[in-house]
């Protein structure tokens, strides 16, 4: 009897070492992805000739003003943000980062109204999602010249 509860409390302890793995890659993929997403709010509303704050980025990104918090002084520690008086700022190295993301995204959005035949309602979400896999990857590459090196996405937005 003593054999079986140890056997099974080891097997229990297995299966839950095997399972933090994945789980703890989740989270870290998430947590690149809210990092990422951040960036490209940050980078949006500049080009758009509006500032980025603490509050906008929790809108955007339906978080709580805590979260939008630990992510943006994050992005600060990395050196990829900068704020002041409530400003959001990217920098060069943010900037580049949340171009990748922004070019990764019109680019998805390009294959699905293009070679997956979406409709342009639907593009959108599916490219929000798959950005995040393919930034700072070869992928991206080899996408721009499936896709024939695409000047604009379906939006008109320059990639």
């Amino acid at each position: 009897m003593l054999l079986w509860i140890l056997g099974s409390v080891g097997l229990a302890a297995a299966a839950a070492f095997a399972l933090r793995g994945p789980v703890t890659r989740q989270r870290t993929r998430n947590r690149r992805a809210d990092l990422e997403d951040v960036l490209k709010h940050i980078f949006t509303r500049r080009h758009e000739g509006r500032e980025a704050s603490m509050e906008s980025v929790a809108g955007h990104l339906r978080i709580s003003p805590r979260r939008a918090i630990r992510l943006c002084t994050d992005l600060e520690s990395q050196g990829m943000a900068e704020s002041d008086s409530g400003t959001l700022r990217l920098t060069l190295k943010g900037e580049d980062w949340a171009r990748e993301v922004v070019r990764a995204h019109r680019l998805w959005e390009t294959y699905l109204a293009n070679e997956a035949r979406m409709s342009m309602r639907d593009v959108h979400g599916p490219a929000e999602r798959e950005e995040h896999r393919l930034v700072a990857d070869r992928e991206v590459e080899a996408l721009d010249a499936r896709l024939g090196h695409p000047r604009s996405d379906p939006h008109g937005d320059p990639i």
